[in-house]
């Protein structure tokens, strides 16, 4: 994320992203730094409607991807929609890819 510094999914393309018995688009990757709407300026704006132990990095369409950054879950990444829980798909950054 750092290296790329965030990025979208191109319209001409879909990256569905299939967690047991459900699939999302992949929509973006919120930019870390240098950027508009980095992560830390949504964290800023945003952090008290988030939940307590998510920071969000990217979205989905019609939804968000977060990551924990608590001890109890430090890295894991979940997906959520604000009419819903939200969902762990992965352990790790590396394993959601």
């Amino acid at each position: 994320m750092l290296k790329y510094n965030g990025g979208f999914v191109p319209v001409e393309k879909e990256y569905v992203i299939d967690f047991g018995d459900s699939e999302v688009l992949l929509g973006s990757f919120f930019p870390i730094k240098y950027r508009t709407g980095n992560i830390e300026r949504y964290y800023q704006s945003k952090h008290e409607f988030l939940y307590p132990n998510l920071l969000s990095i990217g979205t989905l369409v019609g939804g968000y991807i977060a990551m924990g950054y608590q001890s109890n879950n430090f890295g894991q990444i979940y997906i959520y929609f604000s009419d819903e829980e939200s969902k762990k798909i992965a352990n790790s950054f590396t394993d959601f890819f």
